[in-house]
């Protein structure tokens, strides 16, 4: 009976050691009661990264952007996604060399296109038609997306008969201009130039004030 009274004291002590090990915390200090893990504390969890440098940290673990910490070519071309470690989410953008959104819908929802030719994309978000060029806008439903698509073509300003003087022989077909200083929103931004010569089916005739072309 007191062999057996020894053993069952030994067992009962094994199991309370165990017991305590997996349930007790190494972090006791109220500055430092977050247990980061690999035997260090911190402040709270967002804290491990600062004042336990040693430990591996997964920024936006489980994600699609699991730590990608640079914007990052992601999906469609054009599309780029990156991790906001501060609020441990997905950011998405289009890559502002060369692409400009074309989606209303943001996020994972986001469509991007090549900057059309004759314009300059700024920020991956906006489209300006280089001078002496003009928007037009193609816009359609994209299959599984909720919202419009809208592209961009930037084709040149209707052309016009110049002449070079009120005597000359001859007349050439040029394209007309837009202010170089703006970036023009429709046809309507075109022009053909104040003190230009021309001509129509009336006679010659030179300008003396910007002629704009009319918007359809």
């Amino acid at each position: 009976m007191k062999k057996f009274f020894i053993i069952l004291a030994i067992s009962v002590g094994i199991i309370t050691s165990a017991d305590a090990t997996s349930t007790v915390s190494p972090c006791t200090s109220m500055l430092r009661p977050y247990d980061c893990g690999n035997n260090c504390c911190a402040a709270n969890a967002a804290s491990c990264k600062t004042q336990c440098p040693n430990i591996v940290i997964t920024e936006c673990e489980g994600l699609v952007c699991e730590n990608k910490m640079t914007w990052t070519n992601y999906g469609d071309p054009g599309k780029q996604i990156k991790c906001n470690t501060a609020s441990d989410t997905c950011e998405y953008r289009c890559n502002p060399d060369g692409y400009y959104r074309t989606s209303v819908g943001g996020g994972s929802a986001m469509r991007c296109a090549e900057c059309p030719d004759n314009a300059t994309c700024s920020q991956g978000t906006s489209v300006c038609c280089n001078q002496g060029h003009y928007p037009v806008t193609n816009v359609y439903m994209a299959p599984g997306l909720t919202g419009q698509i809208t592209e961009y073509t930037c084709p040149s300003c209707p052309g016009y008969l110049r002449y070079l003087s009120a005597t000359s022989p001859a007349g050439t077909y040029v394209p007309g201009t837009t202010d170089a200083a703006s970036c023009p929103a429709a046809i309507g931004a075109c022009y053909i130039p104040s003190g230009t010569y021309s001509g129509d089916i009336t006679g010659r005739f030179q300008l003396t004030g910007k002629c704009h072309y009319k918007e359809s």
